[in-house]
């Protein structure tokens, strides 16, 4: 119920609820409930507590995350290399396939990725549950037109991860009768009957290397092939191995000699380079290399040359130009920028003056040597005459 009693002012009323409140209200209070919100103080006691147990636990984290919690294993890289997928396998001398595909749980002619195969194994050779072995076509021979060496190599198809094997019963300790292989990487469809061999990585690309002694060596197309040409960027075999002491990082170089299009002579053995032919896979007998900076195509067998010295190999050259010798001047030159230990004596009178810094010595043997090779003064004049002699004598210009 609101109170009727007013102040006994005609011109001001205010209710006298709200006198009694201001009148019983300090600014000191209402500062105080303002700050302190409920008008009770916040607790401090949680300061003066000892430690407690949940406080001493320690979380022991693996290596790959660091103190801050950081995991450097979802750490995005950019540029990583991961390798090469090697198309063939050279095989040593007498090499034997480790199976043959027989069947698979797929209906298909050709098989690929995620397909389970069953392979026979043809060799003594056991494997384990996880091993990969590669799947390849049958051999193929390789034998370049001017070399008199022959080998063998495996087309790749794909990889394989063995799953499980089989025996007859009361046969364990004879070797498995089948293995069941999961295809795990394929970069073609699969036949069967394609044969099982030892399996071969992705190839990373090796450092660089000088060759052991000059070689000489022929590039040979990959078979079977009805190129005739080969150029950068292709595969190719290379005659020699690891007989030859040839390792991977190797380098060979072609040269080229002839036009492409006349098949004249245009260049000496080795003023032109046609290519580098980095080694990413050695053999016994070849090698396998891949074309760096192939300038022109290049025919089947093709010359190459094992590289012993690799200071000028940056795929960026054009030619090997011969070196040009210094003349007198550039030796004179050249004197002024040697320290003073190795400067030359001083052979004019200006150069014996102290005052003369190496900048100021080096512009006056400038000035010296243009003033050798300038024309006498007669000539220069001579020489700016126009055609139609001295232009105050010529009466048509009056």
């Amino acid at each position: 119920m609101k109170s009727k009693k007013t102040s006994q002012s005609p011109n001001l009323e205010i209710p006298l609820a709200l006198l009694l409140f201001i009148s019983f209200s300090t600014p000191s209070q209402a500062a105080k409930k303002s700050k302190s919100g409920s008008g009770r103080e916040r607790s401090i006691e949680w300061k003066e507590l000892p430690t407690q147990s949940w406080e001493l636990g320690s979380l022991q984290l693996p290596p790959e995350v660091d103190k801050d919690g950081i995991d450097s294993r979802s750490k995005i890289r950019f540029h990583q290399e991961s390798g090469i997928f090697p198309l063939y396998f050279i095989a040593p001398d007498d090499y034997k396939p480790l199976g043959t595909v027989t069947g698979a749980r797929s209906s298909a002619e050709y098989l690929t990725l995620g397909d389970v195969i069953v392979f026979e194994p043809e060799t003594e050779e056991r494997f384990q549950v996880g091993t990969l072995v590669s799947i390849a076509k049958p051999a193929l021979e390789i034998s370049g037109k001017k070399s008199a060496r022959d080998g063998e190599v495996y087309p790749l198809l794909g990889t394989a991860k063995i799953r499980g094997f089989d025996t007859e019963e009361g046969e364990s300790a004879e070797p498995p009768k089948r293995y069941y292989a999961e295809i795990v990487a394929a970069r073609a469809p699969i036949p069967r009957k394609s044969k099982i061999i030892t399996h071969v990585s992705r190839l990373k690309i090796p450092t660089l290397r000088p060759g052991p002694q000059p070689l000489q060596a022929f590039g040979t197309l990959p078979p079977p092939t009805v190129e005739t040409q080969f150029a950068q960027g292709q595969f190719i075999f290379i005659d020699r191995g690891t007989e030859d002491g040839i390792e991977g990082g190797m380098i060979f170089r072609a040269y080229q000699t002839k036009d492409p299009n006349t098949r004249e002579t245009i260049a000496e053995s080795s003023q032109l380079i046609a290519a580098d032919v980095l080694v990413i896979q050695v053999g016994q007998n070849y090698s396998m290399g891949l074309v760096q900076k192939g300038r022109t195509e290049l025919p089947d067998s093709t010359p190459l040359v094992l590289l012993t010295d690799i200071s000028d190999v940056s795929w960026k050259k054009e030619y090997s130009a011969p070196t040009i010798p210094p003349t007198a001047g550039d030796q004179a030159l050249d004197s002024l920028d040697a320290t003073p230990a190795e400067a030359p004596k001083p052979t004019s009178e200006t150069e014996d003056d102290p005052a003369l810094n190496d900048d100021e010595q080096r512009e006056l043997k400038q000035l010296e040597t243009h003033e050798v090779n300038a024309p006498p003064p007669a000539e220069i004049k001579e020489a700016e005459k126009p055609a139609g002699g001295d232009p105050k004598l010529d009466p048509d210009l009056d």
